[in-house]
């Protein structure tokens, strides 16, 4: 972006120089205070604020870190809506998923500098769409468990690109559901956050503000008496009364303004972009390669009472790869339990020359 910035210290940076983008975006959506020209001290961890010269705390809210995110977005957005192909390895099913990201803002009834509304809490929601017209939510960014595909993986579910449902209203159907589902949690949360925050403050205004009107009037009021008895005073009674009527006028520009602020409503989800979510997929040849494993169908575990070791029997004629062995635990004592029938399970029957393989 052009700026400049050192590490001083560790995990303590210095921007000598921030980039003139970052602070033409803070004058277009700024809130709060701007992006200045350079920052001493810089830090990410709260427990390194404290040091010399002290170090500004960058976190969401930070003028400087909405500004970069912001151009970030507005660079690289066409990266998300091209979309892309990842591995679920923690999915069971064998249906396929698209997972679709969309962004949902919640606003007040203010004004920004650019005569927009303020946006008091944005979120980025997940929503998974399955081949069977079922959508579920997606939860808090599922894509961390997710690996991108591998070039083999991608040509086994090739025919899968051009399956009906993907190209069937996927993005009314993702939107669809946000709007009956996602969106009203997401309004209801921020409304029951906000608005107790906005009593409060609206208590302790009218409290403190009420306070000094009513001084200021008993002010007037005695300062009048004083005139007429004709005693000298460093302040006149009218001065009082434009002190005491101005803080009522403060008190109701306040009480406005907190009630713009109660005036939540929720701006439409925008869907930003998707992902195509597919299980692990094997060839053939992989499959092969997977080692055996034996599987015991019951008891799962032998009793804790007892140590169990195991006694397997010979191998039959035909081999391991097509065959039912019999285990029987025998404990301390010697004595025999009931036999316990254990499938062995070998992806590949195939064997080198000369060899056989051994179950593990």
């Amino acid at each position: 972006m052009g700026g400049r910035i050192a590490e001083r210290e560790r995990g303590r940076w210095e921007i000598l120089r921030t980039p003139p983008v970052l602070k033409h975006r803070d004058r277009l959506i700024g809130r709060g205070d701007p992006v200045l020209d350079r920052y001493a001290r810089i830090t990410f961890d709260k427990a390194l604020v404290i040091g010399q010269p002290r170090a500004e705390l960058v976190s969401p809210g930070h003028p400087l870190l909405d500004a970069t995110v912001d151009v970030v977005l507005e660079r690289f957005q066409p990266l998300l809506q091209q979309g892309g192909v990842l591995v679920d390895d923690a999915d069971p099913g064998t249906v396929p998923r698209l997972l679709v990201y969309l962004e949902h803002a919640i606003r007040d009834g203010r004004s920004a500098k650019s005569g927009e509304p303020p946006v008091i809490s944005q979120r980025l929601q997940f929503i998974l769409l399955a081949g069977d017209s079922t959508a579920t939510d997606g939860g808090a960014a599922p894509y961390l468990d997710y690996r991108p595909i591998t070039a083999e993986e991608r040509a086994l579910i090739a025919d899968l690109f051009a399956a009906p449902w993907l190209a069937d209203e996927v993005e009314e159907r993702a939107l669809g559901y946000a709007v009956e589902k996602l969106v009203p949690a997401h309004l209801a949360e921020v409304k029951a956050r906000r608005l107790a925050e906005i009593d409060k403050v609206e208590r302790e205004v009218r409290a403190r503000l009420t306070r000094e009107i009513n001084y200021w009037d008993a002010r007037a009021a005695r300062l009048r008496e004083e005139e007429r008895a004709g005693k000298e005073q460093r302040i006149n009674a009218q001065n009082a009364e434009a002190t005491a009527q101005r803080l009522v006028e403060r008190l109701h520009k306040r009480q406005q303004e907190l009630d713009r602020e109660r005036r939540i409503a929720a701006l439409p989800p925008v869907l930003r972009g998707a992902a195509l979510s597919s299980r692990p997929v094997f060839s053939r040849r992989g499959r092969r390669r997977r080692r055996c494993r034996a599987l015991p169908t019951t008891p799962r575990i032998a009793p804790r009472s007892n140590t169990a070791r195991w006694r397997r029997s010979s191998p039959p004629s035909g081999g391991w790869a097509s065959s039912r062995a019999t285990f029987r635990p025998k404990t301390r004592a010697g004595t025999s339990k009931a036999a316990t029938r254990v499938r062995v399970i070998c992806a590949s029957s195939r064997s080198k020359a000369g060899t056989r393989r051994r179950a593990t």
